[in-house]
């Protein structure tokens, strides 16, 4: 059996945490839709503020070379199932149905979360043939605008660090905003 990837331990771990954090939350039995897959989505019920089904999606990016990035979409719908308009055209703070990007709603702008480091195996030979190249530069490009974990050296911890960033914008951004309160432990 395939060792789990970072992405896998991470769901793991966070859905450790929102079924003790908030047992209301449950994931859903089959994929609500193509993009919106059972593995990584989180069914958060009716929302107490207008009565809309609120699911929060985990998307991992596909593409290779960015392994262990990932974002938060949050679909919004009157029925159980996904948003008619999946354009995000509504308003995400009014509880509005739609599929809105998390980060592009609430953070300033998208936001993928990086549990693994910048590709850095090509660094040196960019240090002696490229001019001017600056692994420091490399690095603000890369994270600019995206959550980077305090140290890549322990997966454990990136993978702490990362749970915790993601319920907190979770609970300030979806659970406290649209009216399920405060957790039930801490």
């Amino acid at each position: 059996m395939a060792k789990p990837s970072v992405y896998q331990k991470f769901l793991r771990a966070f859905w450790a945490r929102m079924r003790s954090d908030y047992p209301f939350v449950v994931q859903p039995k089959e994929a609500i839709c193509v993009a919106i897959p059972k593995s990584s989505s989180y069914y958060f019920g009716r929302c107490p503020m207008n009565g809309m089904h609120i699911l929060v999606h985990i998307w991992h990016n596909p593409k290779p070379w960015n392994a262990g990035k990932f974002t938060i979409d949050v679909n919004i719908s009157a029925e159980y199932g996904p948003a008619k308009g999946f354009d995000g055209s509504g308003s995400y703070h009014d509880g509005e149905e739609g599929l809105y990007r998390l980060g592009t709603q609430c953070l300033g702008g998208d936001r993928w979360w990086c549990l693994r480091d910048r590709d850095r195996s090509l660094d040196e030979c960019f240090s002696d043939g490229v001019d001017n190249f600056d692994p420091a530069q490399e690095d603000a490009r890369y994270f600019k605008g995206n959550w980077r974990a305090s140290d890549y050296a322990d997966e454990d911890r990136v993978i702490e660090e990362a749970v915790a960033d993601v319920l907190q914008v979770l609970e300030t951004h979806v659970i406290f905003q649209f009216g399920w309160g405060r957790p039930t432990t801490r």
